[in-house]
């Protein structure tokens, strides 16, 4: 480990909100050569479902350090602040690596025009993100000005807009909805949430606000971690949309005994969001996909979202729905 820093310096940075992969890397140079050669592995093997696998992981590796890390307050352990700080850096700098793969899927390794730059800041964006949900057909005309559709979704997903939400696609989503309660997870701008309560369903929405600073969150959305959020509120219906990469609130989602339904759009290559292993290991419930006219209102196109719709059933493989 580098000596030259203290081990305030360390504990700081370990138990930092949002540290930076730049700093832990001279904190733990030694440790970071490591996880830099696992990186490059990855990398030469170009399996993107690889990398998935191995940031969920991690991210369960980082949930079970988290408490001991925070513990390095009272009673220093310079072999466990290596630990975690190598664990840390791993997490990261996957995170940042599935980030440059989704920006790779969606063809955006040139920059798009002025024209469609203000296409999307003047008329996408705000269409997008209108507090009344707009027909589909408007939002198709609207992308149609667009020359470089791929750098678009880029654009509005750096925004922290994963999911242009037209009107049909809420009344569809209302309709099976009903009267239940429902919790929206990593609700971000507070979009979806929004145009669902204004369509009469009754909905909460939270996020743990790590964007915030970067994406403006929603006024009505709660600063709240899906865990702590599934505790409280005890839903019976969950939402979200694109969760990140290797998540680890998913798993608790399927595991809430009031959970009837868990609907979730993500996108169709696996390291670019979702908890696919907890998907594999959600045993009592029934996945459908979205297909059809439902599956193609899911805009932007070009993000390449599907829908996935899990429903609780009872031992005889019946619908746990009253």
């Amino acid at each position: 480990m580098n000596t030259v820093a203290s081990a305030a310096e360390i504990v700081a940075a370990l138990c930092s909100d949002r540290p930076s992969l730049a700093e832990l890397r001279k904190l733990f140079p030694e440790a970071w050569q490591i996880v830099y050669a696992e990186l490059s592995a990855l990398a030469r093997q170009q399996d993107p479902a690889r990398v998935a696998e191995d940031l969920t992981l991690v991210h369960q590796e980082w949930l079970t350090l988290q408490p001991d890390c925070h513990a390095l307050r009272e009673k220093y352990s310079q072999v466990l602040a290596e630990k975690c700080g190598q664990c840390l850096m791993r997490k990261i700098a996957l995170e940042q690596y599935c980030r440059a793969l989704q920006q790779q899927t969606l063809k955006t390794a040139g920059l798009s025009g002025l024209r469609d730059r203000l296409l999307v800041r003047l008329l996408i964006l705000p269409l997008a993100t209108a507090r009344q949900a707009l027909p589909f057909r408007l939002h198709r005309m609207a992308w149609r000005l667009l020359r470089n559709p791929g750098a678009a979704a880029a654009m509005l997903m750096q925004a922290g807009c994963y999911l242009i939400a037209p009107a049909e696609l809420i009344e569809s989503l209302r309709t099976r909805i009903g009267s239940r309660q429902v919790l929206e997870i990593g609700a971000g701008r507070g979009t979806l949430a929004l145009l669902l309560g204004r369509a009469g369903v009754d909905v909460t929405a939270v996020d743990d606000f790590s964007w915030a600073g970067t994406v403006p969150m929603g006024k009505e959305v709660l600063q709240m971690e899906g865990r702590e959020a599934l505790a409280r509120f005890k839903p019976q219906v969950v939402i979200c949309c694109w969760p990140p990469p290797g998540n680890t609130f998913e798993q608790e989602i399927f595991l809430t005994p009031e959970v009837q339904e868990y609907i979730v759009i993500i996108s169709r290559h696996r390291h670019a969001s979702g908890n696919h292993q907890a998907y594999a290991r959600a045993k009592g419930f029934r996945c459908i996909q979205a297909t059809g006219l439902l599956a193609g209102l899911l805009l932007p196109s070009e993000a390449e979202s599907v829908l996935y719709i899990f429903t609780r059933v009872d031992q005889k493989g019946q619908s746990g729905l009253p």
